[in-house]
């Protein structure tokens, strides 16, 4: 960046977790960056406010959300996130990914793991339920080459001709038409309450000063499955010692016991 004079620069979350803190550690800023953009994984609002201290006040991060067979889907401004959504995602309501991007269209469907042929109204879940993001436009692939099965299990055909492609994450949308990503759909948790997702429960523990990462997995057969949290500490970070590695402990269950 500084070699250069770039004013735009992309990366996944994990190389900025390496250049945020080095340019924390060394002084550095990054006043000429006006674009600094996060994708290919979960974006914690840690390292948006990371980012933002190494950034002019009129630049920004922007965290775009899509795949491989549709990109872009959604996009967010990091300021928009830090702080205006930040108490949200600290209570639970997952990562915002942003509106649908110009062209895109965006629905959520019952969750299942079974093909749907056709596309049909009846597929629809309500304002504020989780379901599954399907997407349409003219970024979105139609067909896996040489791969029926993955064809049929990750498209639907509409009357129109037109295809959706079922992104396999589980999101639900906020009074505002923003959607908000709670972990893909192979990682929910099925539970005797019902579904469980990780990413909104992953993103509260992982606000913890001690924690670098966490994931939420399930312990048992589907349908009774247990929730069983892995915690990584920051490197270093980890207690020693007894007493304080079962400090540390108590904290994560505390904040278990308020989720």
């Amino acid at each position: 960046i500084q070699e250069s004079g770039a004013t735009t620069s992309f990366g996944s979350p994990a190389i900025w977790r390496r250049v945020l803190p080095f340019c924390h550690d060394q002084g550095y800023k990054l006043p000429g960056l006006r674009r600094l953009l996060m994708a290919g994984a979960p974006v914690p609002p840690d390292l948006i406010q990371r980012a933002h201290a190494v950034l002019s006040m009129d630049a920004d991060v922007f965290t775009p959300y899509g795949a491989t067979e549709a990109l872009p889907v959604a996009s967010i401004a990091g300021r928009e996130v830090a702080p205006g959504l930040l108490d949200a995602m600290k209570n639970g309501a997952g990562t915002c990914v942003g509106e649908a991007a110009p062209g895109i269209e965006i629905r959520l469907i019952q969750i299942t793991d079974e093909p749907i042929p056709t596309w049909s109204d009846d597929l629809y879940v309500g304002l504020g339920e989780m379901g599954e993001v399907c997407v349409r436009g003219a970024v979105t692939t139609e067909v896996y080459a040489e791969e029926e099965g993955h064809t049929k299990k990750a498209k639907i055909h509409d009357a129109d001709g037109s295809v959706w492609h079922r992104m396999g994450d589980i999101g639900r949308f906020d009074s505002e038409e923003r959607l908000w990503f709670l972990g893909r759909k192979s990682h929910r948790l099925q539970t005797e309450t019902g579904i469980r997702m990780p990413v909104p429960v992953e993103n509260i523990f992982n606000l913890h000063p001690r924690v670098y990462r966490t994931a939420l997995v399930g312990i048992g057969p589907k349908g009774s499955e247990t929730p069983l949290l892995v915690v990584e500490a920051v490197p270093g970070e980890y207690p020693k010692g007894e007493t304080m590695t079962q400090g540390f402990i108590m904290q994560l269950r505390d904040i278990g016991r308020r989720i």
